[in-house]
């Protein structure tokens, strides 16, 4: 036992950066088979640095991470510091320490295999309660399905002091039907992980059983895994979990969606004329109106994509918010709007026009006042049905925040104002998010290059709007100038510790409220 728990002691920050995340459908599919709700009561045992912790938290469970390796513990206490109901415990899956008949699920994810099963057994039936579940989950490397899988599972048989004994594969079908002692059910779900050379190292590292840096035939390792690596990325990408490298050299084309408007446009006026050396990176610009992204991001149509905070909540097991892109208006925000004077005291009793139920408008406007009667139109029609009168009031995103007074509209309620005075923080709208499946190390890159995108756009002001003009839907260049000056600002390119915190604030909000069913944990890409 103690040489499976201290084996991981230099592991840590590879394990932390590289080991992929699990999907979400696992808790679909405990909800269907296993009753999981929002109250169940988990023990994570074996939890390691709280990445298979995160999934339930989450999910609003309160969880026990029990954790023996002091330093793998520690990770999970920074990686989860946002979620209360995380209880860090020093325990092995023999003794967790936990009370009797303490919770109502038990979890063990790439941990099953280092346990002693004869004694793990009698320890979760003292901790679960009547009919508590036990739930085994590994994340499968795929082994012989391409050539590139045969030459790494030989790489790791040539290097691996003990791969062939450790590894998880060896838990027989016959050792987990032992350890259940009755029927159990089982799923498999697709995950996926993208690497270039240095996260397949990180990945390949994160292993216990590789040699380490002080190790005699360390050198000689990586030399070989870099001789390996160049022979497959000259082919399509391939997968690993399934996880891919990077086709190199080569073209990598990152698909990138944003909404047709001219504050978007400038952002990215940069890498859409192609005045940005990209490093052999691709950039495929997708145009939609943000009710059409947010509901993409729930498939994952995109790599990158524009989204409201608000769609973030249930899309943030695919994608991570880049630390940079954000519409923030500080002091100012959607605002409802109505052909007559009317008290925002009454929003309550209105039925207004809303631009999506995915918007942080939306989410905004619902923090004011629940009771308010809605109809989803598209953003650029809400002006003419209030005028025609079909509905009390209208939600404004987008420039018709700068001229509803001269189609004869008054303002009953801006929302960044309020915001600021319940809050003091500024009211986020929308950001852009990266998809977690291309790997910590593209994502950061396409980070960078998107970040150069909008520093190129604010240092290159006058070619950039004149670029944007012809996203302005009429607007006169005056007007979009300071449309974009209201939405292109210092938080974009970079969020600050106000941006970040406004985000948590407004999706923390969100779930006390009972809008978002789900604790939200926030993740930026550095």
């Amino acid at each position: 036992m103690t040489d499976s728990i201290d084996r991981f002691n230099n592991r840590v920050a590879n394990y932390v950066k590289y080991r992929p995340h699990y999907p979400r459908e696992i808790i679909a599919f405990l909800e269907a088979e296993c009753g999981l709700t929002h109250e169940t009561v988990i023990a994570d045992v074996g939890c390691g640095t709280g990445i298979s912790t995160a999934l339930f938290l989450e999910n609003c469970n309160k969880v026990y991470g029990v954790e023996p390796n002091a330093a793998m513990r520690d990770a999970a206490v920074e990686f989860l510091e946002d979620f209360p109901d995380f209880t860090p415990v020093d325990g092995t899956s023999e003794a967790t320490t936990l009370p009797d008949d303490s919770v109502d699920t038990i979890v063990a994810a790439q941990a099953f295999h280092w346990f002693d099963a004869e004694k793990t057994r009698p320890e979760f039936k003292r901790i679960g309660r009547d009919g508590a579940y036990t739930v085994l989950i590994w994340n499968e490397r795929q082994l012989d399905t391409t050539p590139f899988h045969c030459d790494y599972e030989a790489f790791l048989l040539k290097y691996a002091k003990d791969y062939s004994v450790v590894r998880h594969e060896n838990i027989a079908a016959e050792e987990i039907a032992n350890f259940y002692r009755h029927e159990y059910g089982s799923a498999t779900f697709a995950n996926s992980q993208t690497f270039e050379f240095d996260g397949l190292k990180g990945r390949m590292l994160s292993a216990s059983y590789m040699p380490n840096e002080d190790h005699p035939i360390y050198d000689e390792m990586i030399a070989e895994l870099q001789a390996l690596f160049a022979k497959h990325a000259e082919t399509p990408a391939f997968s690993f979990m399934p996880l891919s490298t990077e086709q190199t050299p080569g073209i990598r084309t990152i698909t990138v969606a944003h909404s047709p408007d001219s504050d978007d446009a400038f952002m990215f006026y940069g890498l859409a004329t192609n005045k940005l050396v990209t490093e052999g990176l691709k950039f495929e610009h997708t145009l939609k109106d943000i009710q059409s992204l947010n509901e993409d991001a729930k498939n994952g149509v995109f790599d990158v994509t524009a989204i409201s905070f608000h769609a973030y909540a249930y899309v943030a097991d695919k994608y991570a918010l880049l630390p940079h892109g954000a519409s923030i208006g500080d002091k100012y925000g959607p605002i409802v709007v109505s052909k007559e004077p009317r008290n925002a005291a009454d929003i309550g009793s209105m039925k207004i026009a809303v631009p999506g139920e995915m918007t942080s408008a939306y989410l905004a406007l619902r923090l004011y006042n629940k009771d308010f009667e809605h109809v989803v139109i598209p953003f650029d029609e809400i002006i003419d049905e209030v005028k025609s009168g079909r509905v009390d009031a209208g939600l404004l995103i987008h420039e018709g925040q700068l001229f509803y007074n001269q189609m004869g509209l008054d303002k009953v309620l801006d929302l960044g104002e309020w915001w600021h005075e319940k809050t003091g923080l500024p009211l986020p709208m929308g950001g852009n998010v990266i998809r977690r499946d291309l790997g910590r190390e593209m994502m950061e890159k396409v980070s960078k290059h998107l970040h150069a995108s909008i520093v190129y756009s604010m240092d290159n002001r006058e070619d950039a709007l004149a670029y944007a003009m012809q996203f302005a839907r009429d607007m006169e260049p005056a007007l979009a100038d300071r449309f974009v000056a209201m939405w292109v600002n210092d938080l974009t390119l970079d969020y600050g510790d106000r941006g970040r915190e406004a985000v948590k604030r407004l999706l923390a909000e969100g779930h006390k409220a009972g809008i978002i069913p789900h604790k939200v944990k926030v993740d930026f890409v550095g």
